[in-house]
């Protein structure tokens, strides 16, 4: 399988990779220090990480989609990263977890000013049910993609959110061995009454380090998004 992504990354090749560092405004104040990566496409993708990581956990990915024709911006949630300057981590309540939905428009608004007018949300852990939240507010979002989501981290939950996002289609992956994110998927799968795929993989492994044990998850997803955006 590791054969075949090699002609996805070959056939851009020749893209210059433009990032730039920036800080967005959201709604309710909160500095939010994120990186766009150009690549002078309409197709978009919003990344967002783990409790306690920050951006530069999906700074190979996100690479690797501009190599693909996806223009990217990563974010630092509040209270993560260096968007600390209003909240710390270990101050965040439930309400403010809820909150970064905030967070996510703010970076959603940020490619629709680069004329990004396709748009998906890839969320890894409680970034995932972040990005299920933010959809149903948004439906200018194709797709979204949840690794390793929950049925409530922090306070974020996602069966209520579930039932309300139409038929957009969406992608749920997780590791067996992370039983309550498998479990989370699987419940969530079940719920989903639009186009969907889920994918349950052998081992323990909690969002983006999926992609250091799955060889074929990177080209997935990367077809997935060609296809829907």
């Amino acid at each position: 399988m590791k054969k075949l992504l090699i002609p996805l990354i070959l056939l851009t090749a020749c893209q210059v990779q433009k990032m730039e560092e920036i800080k967005l405004q959201t709604e309710d104040g909160v500095t939010i220090h994120s990186t766009f990566y150009n690549a002078n496409s309409n197709k978009g993708v919003i990344l967002l990480h783990r409790l306690a990581k920050d951006r530069n956990n999906w700074k190979d990915f996100a690479s690797l989609l501009v190599k693909n024709n996806f223009s990217v911006i990563t974010l630092d949630f509040r209270g993560h990263g260096q968007s600390t300057e209003k909240f710390k981590l270990n101050d965040l309540t439930a309400k403010d977890f809820n909150n970064m939905v905030l967070d996510v428009k703010t970076a959603k608004d940020f490619l629709v000013s680069k004329k990004v007018t396709s748009i998906g949300i890839i969320g890894e852990s409680i970034g995932a049910n972040t990005a299920l939240n933010y959809a149903i507010k948004d439906k200018a979002i194709k797709t979204v993609i949840l690794l390793s989501p929950g049925l409530d981290y922090r306070g974020i939950k996602t069966e209520n959110s579930m039932s309300e996002f139409d038929e957009r289609p969406i992608f749920f992956v997780a590791a067996d061995g992370d039983a309550y994110s498998a479990e989370s998927a699987k419940k969530l799968d079940m719920l989903a009454f639009g186009e969907k795929k889920l994918l349950i993989y052998e081992g323990s492994e909690h969002g983006v380090p999926m992609f250091d044990e799955k060889e074929d998850l990177k080209e997935l997803i990367i077809n997935w998004l060609k296809e829907k955006l």
